[in-house]
Protein backbone atom coordinates (compact mmCIF):
# COMPACT_ATOMS: atom_id res chain seq x y z
CA UNK A 1 0.00 0.00 0.00
CA UNK A 2 1.25 3.30 -0.88
CA UNK A 3 0.88 6.70 0.91
CA UNK A 4 0.25 9.76 -0.95
CA UNK A 5 2.41 12.28 0.55
CA UNK A 6 0.45 16.07 1.29
CA UNK A 7 2.49 18.92 -0.23
CA UNK A 8 1.77 22.30 1.55
CA UNK A 9 3.11 25.53 0.46
CA UNK A 10 3.04 28.16 -2.03
CA UNK A 11 2.65 28.12 -5.42
CA UNK A 12 5.17 30.38 -7.86
CA UNK A 13 2.06 32.34 -9.10
CA UNK A 14 0.60 32.68 -5.42
CA UNK A 15 4.00 33.92 -4.38
CA UNK A 16 4.20 36.42 -7.51
CA UNK A 17 0.72 37.93 -7.00
CA UNK A 18 1.99 38.47 -3.18
CA UNK A 19 5.32 40.04 -4.01
CA UNK A 20 2.87 42.52 -6.90
CA UNK A 21 0.62 43.80 -4.34
CA UNK A 22 3.83 44.40 -1.88
CA UNK A 23 5.24 46.36 -4.58
CA UNK A 24 1.71 48.17 -4.96
CA UNK A 25 1.48 48.97 -1.63
CA UNK A 26 5.10 50.18 -1.38
CA UNK A 27 5.23 52.27 -4.35
CA UNK A 28 1.55 54.16 -2.81
CA UNK A 29 3.60 54.49 0.99
CA UNK A 30 6.74 55.85 -0.52
CA UNK A 31 5.45 59.56 -1.68
CA UNK A 32 3.73 59.71 1.59
CA UNK A 33 6.54 59.52 3.63
CA UNK A 34 8.81 61.82 1.75
CA UNK A 35 6.00 64.43 1.79
CA UNK A 36 5.69 63.56 5.62
CA UNK A 37 9.41 63.90 6.03
CA UNK A 38 9.72 66.87 4.18
CA UNK A 39 6.87 68.80 5.70
CA UNK A 40 8.79 67.68 9.30
CA UNK A 41 12.05 69.28 8.00
CA UNK A 42 10.00 72.50 7.44
CA UNK A 43 8.46 72.32 10.77
CA UNK A 44 12.39 72.49 11.71
CA UNK A 45 13.04 75.67 9.91
CA UNK A 46 9.98 77.29 11.01
CA UNK A 47 11.05 76.55 14.49
CA UNK A 48 14.55 78.06 14.28
CA UNK A 49 12.92 81.45 12.53
CA UNK A 50 10.87 81.52 15.52
CA UNK A 51 13.49 81.39 17.63
CA UNK A 52 15.58 84.01 15.30
CA UNK A 53 12.44 86.31 15.82
CA UNK A 54 12.33 86.02 19.88
CA UNK A 55 16.12 86.94 19.70
CA UNK A 56 15.68 90.04 17.63
CA UNK A 57 12.69 90.86 19.28
CA UNK A 58 14.84 90.87 22.55
CA UNK A 59 17.28 92.63 21.33
CA UNK A 60 15.47 95.43 20.33
CA UNK A 61 13.68 96.03 23.92
CA UNK A 62 16.78 96.27 24.83
CA UNK A 63 18.83 98.51 22.33
CA UNK A 64 15.66 99.93 20.20
CA UNK A 65 17.51 98.80 17.30
CA UNK A 66 17.67 95.04 14.97
CA UNK A 67 21.35 93.68 14.45
CA UNK A 68 21.56 91.15 11.55
CA UNK A 69 24.39 89.73 13.00
CA UNK A 70 23.19 89.48 16.66
CA UNK A 71 21.03 86.19 16.57
CA UNK A 72 22.81 83.44 14.94
CA UNK A 73 20.46 80.61 15.53
CA UNK A 74 21.03 76.93 13.08
CA UNK A 75 18.94 74.07 11.91
CA UNK A 76 20.33 71.32 13.50
CA UNK A 77 19.81 68.94 10.46
CA UNK A 78 21.48 71.59 8.29
CA UNK A 79 18.31 71.51 5.93
CA UNK A 80 17.75 75.28 6.33
CA UNK A 81 20.30 77.63 6.42
CA UNK A 82 18.52 80.62 8.48
CA UNK A 83 19.65 84.31 7.27
CA UNK A 84 18.43 88.17 8.53
CA UNK A 85 18.24 91.07 6.35
CA UNK A 86 17.85 94.22 8.62
CA UNK A 87 16.15 97.38 6.53
CA UNK A 88 15.26 101.02 7.65
CA UNK A 89 18.68 101.68 10.13
CA UNK A 90 17.68 98.82 12.37
CA UNK A 91 13.84 98.77 12.65
CA UNK A 92 12.81 96.22 10.47
CA UNK A 93 13.70 92.80 10.08
CA UNK A 94 13.35 89.93 7.54
CA UNK A 95 14.23 86.23 8.45
CA UNK A 96 14.46 83.72 5.75
CA UNK A 97 15.05 80.24 5.78
CA UNK A 98 16.41 78.73 2.57
CA UNK A 99 16.05 74.83 2.22
CA UNK A 100 19.31 72.91 1.48
CA UNK A 101 19.98 69.75 -0.10
CA UNK A 102 17.21 67.33 -0.38
CA UNK A 103 14.87 69.87 0.83
CA UNK A 104 15.50 71.90 -2.08
CA UNK A 105 12.20 69.57 -3.54
CA UNK A 106 10.20 70.94 -1.21
CA UNK A 107 7.57 73.02 -3.10
CA UNK A 108 7.21 75.99 -0.37
CA UNK A 109 10.99 77.29 -0.80
CA UNK A 110 12.38 79.90 1.41
CA UNK A 111 10.24 80.76 4.31
CA UNK A 112 10.05 84.06 5.20
CA UNK A 113 8.84 86.09 8.86
CA UNK A 114 9.15 89.62 9.26
CA UNK A 115 9.52 92.02 12.56
CA UNK A 116 5.63 92.69 11.72
CA UNK A 117 4.52 88.65 11.68
CA UNK A 118 4.04 88.56 7.84
CA UNK A 119 5.00 84.96 6.79
CA UNK A 120 6.14 83.90 3.47
CA UNK A 121 7.29 81.66 1.01
CA UNK A 122 8.60 81.68 -2.34
CA UNK A 123 7.24 78.81 -3.61
CA UNK A 124 3.67 77.76 -2.12
CA UNK A 125 0.92 79.77 -0.48
CA UNK A 126 2.01 81.11 2.66
CA UNK A 127 -0.38 79.53 4.43
CA UNK A 128 -0.06 76.03 3.57
CA UNK A 129 3.80 76.18 3.67
CA UNK A 130 3.14 77.54 7.36
CA UNK A 131 0.45 75.23 8.66
CA UNK A 132 2.59 72.99 10.37
CA UNK A 133 4.01 75.68 13.18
Amino acid sequence: MRVKSVNSGFSLIELMVAVVIAAIVVSLAIPSYREYVVRANRSEAIEAIMATAGCHERRFTKFNAYAANSCPVTVPSGRYTISTTVQNSGQTYTISAAPQGVQVKDGCGTLTYTNTGVEGSSGGTAADCWAGK
